[in-house]
């Protein structure tokens, strides 16, 4: 069923192919997410930059479906909405149709500008919305348990922090000492077919020895970004943008 190609038919003077209400059955529930580039913790403000990593959840059987029109690497500007995508879960009542999109948005990544992905999947979460009980406040009534502030960095992150900055001024101390058109030692992000990506490990020696493999994406003009994987084996940003200093 396709209502805008029957607008379009419509239009041109045709009969639509449906004669009665009864011929259209209700069955099963859905709920839309739509995923935007947008601050919650500032208001919702509108994002913009290039989507450096997507992963969509896979669509199946019809129970999960993405509408968009983007893809990794594309730019979302501040000319445009800044709406990435539409997250469609259905299943056979509400519930089933909640616990189907809040698998699909763990399963969402999006890396390289803010999204509001961690505030639909607590909105999903809330009890009130699992109840049904709630109108059109519902946000503004929980809007501490939907939009929580980032914590301070841990030592983890402060020491990924330090390593990059340290490997970044070695590698433009080397540039500046040897030879500025030697391409072994440009720090410029370009690659072919491949993202500029690091692998650096900490070791924590408080910790017998542990290691934390993390990487690091030099994005030029002083900027950088860390990663490390999550437990899905998903590059998340620990450090976003930051500056060599």
């Amino acid at each position: 069923m396709d209502l805008v190609e029957w607008q379009l038919r419509v239009a041109a003077g045709q009969e639509l192919p449906i004669k009665h209400q009864k011929h259209i059955p209700l069955f099963g529930h859905s709920i839309e997410a739509r995923i935007y580039s947008e601050d919650p913790q500032n208001n919702f403000l509108p994002g913009n930059g290039t989507i450096r990593i997507l992963h969509e959840p896979r669509q199946s059987d019809g129970n999960i479906r993405v509408d968009t029109g983007v893809v990794q690497g594309d730019e979302i500007s501040t000319f445009y909405d800044p709406m990435i995508s539409k997250l469609i879960a259905t299943g056979k009542d509400r519930n089933e149709a909640i616990e189907r999109l809040s698998y699909a948005l763990s399963k969402y990544q999006i890396i390289g500008l803010p999204t509001n992905l961690s505030f639909l999947r607590r909105a999903v979460a809330h009890p009130e919305f699992l109840k049904g009980s709630f109108d059109t406040n519902f946000i503004g009534n929980n809007l501490d348990d939907l939009i929580k502030v980032a914590p301070e960095p841990s030592l983890r992150k402060q020491g990924i922090i330090a390593i990059s900055k340290v490997w970044l001024e070695t590698l433009t101390e080397r540039r500046r000492r040897d030879n500025d058109l030697d391409p072994w030692v440009q720090l410029d992000n370009f690659r072919i077919n491949n993202r500029p990506l690091r692998s650096l490990t900490l070791i924590n020696k408080d910790r017998d020895n542990e290691e934390q493999e993390f990487f690091v994406e030099y994005l030029g003009e002083n900027n950088f970004n860390a990663y490390v994987y999550d437990e899905n084996q998903f590059l998340t940003p620990i450090v976003f943008n930051a500056e060599i200093q």
